[in-house]
């Protein structure tokens, strides 16, 4: 029994002496802008400078009161005064605990802006850092007093005292802030330790993975073991080992797993892998890192196209700042994450690390909604000089290798590049990654950036790989959804084109704490994005997300886009996944559309098995024929019950008549007298409501970047007023056209002071042009008058503007309601001049309450509409052309 209990006791001793001792951390700061800690700072320049007092770390200084505010550089974008040469000074105290005599102890900054030096109780840490967008460390071991108070000061210079580094990362076309802006911490390693590891995880099963260690290991020899498992701790096979000798820093683990679940933006499936360092026999304190990594194979076969696990993907995606108004470049894990769900949620899969490397939490998040990333090294339009550029390629790469989102490297911005470095990617990845120069040619793909629509034909024919990584600049409410599909039209059908990314996410508004915290896009420099600086949902956001949805749902309709009918309950359903079968995905369609309350059954869609790239027929199961119901709608979630898209359509129906016992007709031709008169009065009754003044014909062409009124060739032909005898009031009108209009239809004058808030039944609730008809589905919608300011106020959807295929339109004003019901099919009705052009456009005319056949396409900032497509080309209309519809009006 004592032999026993010396035997375990014995053993119990060596377990713990062979241990692996993991990495033990201590934040010195906050983790994001939500539980930032409060250290000493002193600005030396601009608001708030030349006095102690306190800031929270992490964070932009900016926004805390402290120096100025910088767009593009060192010239100020509103007064171009030199300014943007604060430094900034940091101190706190903190403990190294006792327990970690005997370690390695790191000190690690995620991220600072940007020459940043340190000293830890008095003396240097070591060199000062250049790069405001990379992770780097010291080592403080001989610095610090263990288990007792320590001192460390920092100094951040908001620009580089390295001319390159600022021409690089400060002259952009961006905010500059300055500041420790990413976590600081402590790091304790034992004396023989894992650095860093890089991973190779093939779709065959296949499996490399290098482990550099701290330093050259020292007496006996070590080995390296990588115990592989899925995130649920399962092994996948026996452990991997590697021997590596003294004197060595590198170990390499090879292995190959049968029947692993591999990485692709569809199926994220990851994996985790331990290693552990083990010196056997030597008693020394032993070290474990632990990875997260995917399995998935990326190559550019050259004129062919980007293959994900032996299949041709498509990137669709967008360029992407870390970003928030109140905190700047600081971001929170939440908000990263919060981010990657909007992305994908607008069906991309892709998205570019615009200009510089994001916060790792961003990779993780892509990690695991499963987004494809392009991770880029900063610079511009000018690179970082050589061996700066290579010192933080090694940064870049060591920290972000292992995450399987990455398929490729951008060694910088539209000529930020250095070519001589673009070989330094590959000495830190054993996965070889093809390195992209976005705006060139690099690696067998182009990756221009805004090529027009003519030249985008012309490229996507071949045979070089096509994908652009910046195109459809989305200023204010232009590009990015106006153009798309007759860009997507020609893109997404190309065997070469590899993809494409929007500009850009989101609207780098920031909160401005020297001008009362209103929001500054910096003129037309910032507001860029399809969502808004808060993330507010804009109608280009939408138009993606139908355009890009991975199911696509077509119906046989009529020449006004409506089911006729006889329909049969036929709906065409195609797969365009890469992976995914569509017996994965759920469906439903149901009727609705009705004012009065309907029991509304669901109706079954049998789509079943469709494998990617393919279609089929399918017909609903259950009635569609309920007149009460004029609207079908179908929607369609994906896998993890993400709604990919709902389409929606009007049913074909016998218009009102609404002619039935008239009780007054009126002139054929327009009789300013009867204008005025109380709309739907007949003897003995009062409305007070009046009619809008009109209709009168209006007929707009864009030219010369903004609308010029057409006079020939367009005509007011009849125009009859008839008063029913339910109090509405009919109008039919008719027209003559043989011109060329961006704008065509009939208008009445209802003031616009008057107008509270509308509902409709019809595609909505965002508006349309001519180049941007997706994004809206059929539903009855209600909007509040709104007026927002381009770049400056962000209310949506927007009031104002053209809106496509309704039934009727009521109108809430301060004397009453007033509907418009739509007898002919009217396509469009518009409300007053939306603000939103772009630099290539004036702005819209003001049409008032406006009926239209024909309604404007919208440009982007740096070309009119006319080159984004066949739908931004102004159209030739002939012919006769009528409509009609009732005027109700109630208090």
């Amino acid at each position: 029994m004592i032999r026993s209990l010396l035997s375990f006791g014995a053993s119990l001793v060596l377990a713990v002496l062979l241990h692996a001792v993991p990495t033990e951390t201590q934040l010195l700061s906050g983790t994001g802008p939500d539980d930032a800690v409060a250290w000493d700072f002193f600005c030396t320049d601009g608001r708030n400078s030349r006095v102690w007092s306190k800031i929270p770390v992490p964070s932009c200084w900016e926004q805390h009161g402290f120096g100025t505010y910088n767009y593009g550089g060192s010239l100020q974008y509103n007064t171009g005064d030199i300014v943007g040469h604060e430094q900034g000074l940091y101190r706190r105290t903190f403990t190294v605990p006792a327990a970690w005599q005997g370690r390695v102890v790191r000190l690690v900054f995620d991220g600072s802006m940007t020459d940043t030096s340190v000293w830890i109780n008095g003396t240097s840490a070591g060199p000062t850092h250049q790069g405001a967008f990379y992770r780097f460390h010291y080592d403080i071991t001989p610095l610090v007093r263990f288990g007792a108070e320590n001192l460390i000061e920092v100094t951040v210079a908001k620009n580089s005292s390295n001319r390159s580094v600022n021409d690089a990362e400060r002259a952009a076309d961006y905010w500059v802030f300055g500041g420790i802006y990413r976590p600081v911490w402590l790091e304790a390693l034992p004396p023989q330790f894992i650095d860093w590891t890089a991973i190779d995880a093939r779709a065959d099963g296949s499996f490399l993975a290098e482990v550099h260690l701290g330093a050259p290991l020292t007496g006996a020899a070590g080995e390296v073991r990588a115990e592989v498992t899925d995130l649920h701790g399962r092994a996948l096979g026996s452990p991997l080992t590697a021997a590596i000798v003294a004197g060595e820093t590198k170990a390499v683990v090879r292995g190959s797993f049968l029947g692993v679940r591999l990485w692709t933006a569809e199926t994220p499936h990851l994996h985790r892998v331990r290693f552990t360092l083990t010196r056997p026999g030597a008693g020394d304190a032993t070290h474990e890192v632990t990875e997260r990594f995917g399995f998935r194979t990326i190559e550019v076969r050259e004129n062919d196209g980007v293959y994900l696990n032996g299949t041709r993907i498509v990137l669709k995606g967008v360029n992407r700042h870390c970003f928030w108004p109140e905190t700047a470049r600081t971001v929170s894990r939440e908000q990263s994450y919060a981010d990657a769900s909007l992305i994908k949620a607008a069906n991309m899969n892709a998205v570019r690390m615009s200009h510089y490397p994001p916060d790792k939490h961003f990779l993780e998040a892509c990690d695991e909604l499963g987004l494809y990333v392009l991770d880029e090294l900063g610079g511009w339009q000018k690179p970082y000089d050589i061996k700066t550029g290579a010192r933080l390629i090694g940064q870049l790469v060591r920290r972000d290798v292992n995450h399987p989102c990455i398929l490729f490297w951008d060694n910088g911005n539209e000529g930020g590049w250095k070519a001589e470095n673009d070989a330094e990617f590959a000495k830190w990845d054993p996965q070889k990654r093809a390195v992209l120069h976005p705006w060139a040619t690099n690696s067998g793909i182009n990756t221009d950036h805004y090529e027009k629509y003519d030249s985008t034909v012309k490229l996507s024919a071949g045979p070089q790989l096509f994908m652009p990584t910046e195109f459809l600049h989305g200023l204010w409410d232009g590009g990015i959804g106006a153009g798309m599909r007759d860009y997507w039209d020609v893109m997404g059908t190309s065997p070469t084109v590899a993809g494409g990314f929007f500009w850009v996410w989101s609207d780098e508004g920031v909160v401005r704490t020297d001008r009362n915290n209103t929001i500054d896009n910096a003129g037309n420099q910032a507001p860029d994005g399809m969502v808004g600086p808060h993330r507010e949902l804009e109608g280009s956001y939408f138009t993606v997300k139908e355009i890009w949805s991975p199911v696509q749902v077509t119906a046989p309709v009529n020449a006004r886009g409506e089911l006729p009918r006889d329909w049969d309950g036929t709906l065409t359903v195609e797969n365009q996944y890469a992976f995914t079968n569509l017996s994965a995905c759920r469906f439903e369609a149901w009727l609705h559309g009705s004012d009065s309350l309907v029991d509304v059954p669901l109706l079954d869609v049998p789509v079943g098995d469709l494998a990617p790239g393919m279609r089929k027929t399918v017909r609903l199961v259950g009635g569609w024929t309920d007149p009460r119901l004029p609207v079908l709608t179908m929607k369609a979630w994906d896998p993890q019950g993400r709604e990919l898209w709902a389409w929606s359509w009007f049913r074909e129906s016998e218009a009102p008549t609404a002619q039935a016992g008239m009780v007054e007709t009126h002139a054929a031709r327009p009789d300013p007298t009867l204008q005025s008169r109380p709309l739907g009065q007949t003897p003995g009754q009062r409305i007070a409501p009046v009619l809008p003044a009109g209709p009168r014909l209006v007929a707009y062409r864009y030219a010369n970047k903004g609308f010029v009124p057409v006079t020939a060739g367009v005509a007011l032909g009849a125009v009859r007023w008839t008063d029913l005898p339910d109090g509405g009031r009919r109008c039919d009108f008719a027209y003559t056209v043989d011109a060329a209009v961006d704008i065509l239809g009939v208008a009445f004058d209802l003031p616009e002071a008057k107008v509270k808030a509308k509902r409709w039944l019809g595609r909505g609730p965002y508006r349309v042009y001519r180049n941007r008809m997706e994004g809206v589905v059929i539903d009855v919608h209600e909007v509040a008058f709104n007026d927002p300011i381009p770049g400056e106020s962000f209310t949506y959807p927007e009031f104002k503007g053209y809106f496509r295929e309704w039934r009727w339109l009521e109108l809430d004003t301060v004397d009453g309601r007033l509907r418009v019901e739509n007898l002919s099919g009217i396509p469009f009705y518009g409300l007053y001049a939306p603000r939103d052009g772009s630099p290539s456009m004036q702005a819209f005319p003001d049409t008032g309450l406006a009926l239209l056949e024909v309604i404007p396409a919208i440009g982007s900032k740096f070309a009119g509409p006319e080159t984004t497509g066949p739908r931004g080309v102004t159209p030739h209309v002939r012919g006769e052309r009528s409509g009609s519809v009732v005027f109700r009006a109630s208090k």
